[in-house]
């Protein structure tokens, strides 16, 4: 059986999801180990990702690439952590 793809709100959906996740897991780590300015750059990116997210009508490929920039921040952040040091236990999938 095909598995159907993902909608452009599923995708969405994730990204929050992964933003969520920075937001609660990862950035409380991270404003320990990193500078301010790279915090304030962190969030201030989050926030236009946020604004990227509620946008209407979003297509297959702007809600993919969306997802794409949302994963690719939350796997850098992951990987500043780890050049510090700290590891994160992974709870969920």
């Amino acid at each position: 059986m095909d598995t159907p793809l993902p909608t452009p709100v599923d995708m969405v959906e994730e990204a929050k999801y992964v933003i969520r996740e920075i937001e609660q897991h990862l950035f409380p780590a991270y404003r320990q180990e990193a500078s301010e300015s790279a915090c304030v750059d962190l969030a201030a990116s989050m926030r236009e990702h946020k604004k990227v997210l509620k946008q209407e009508g979003m297509t297959p490929v702007s809600a993919a690439e969306a997802l794409a920039a949302v994963s690719h921040l939350y796997f850098k952040v992951l990987k500043e952590l780890e050049m510090h040091g700290r590891t994160l236990q992974v709870t969920s999938v």
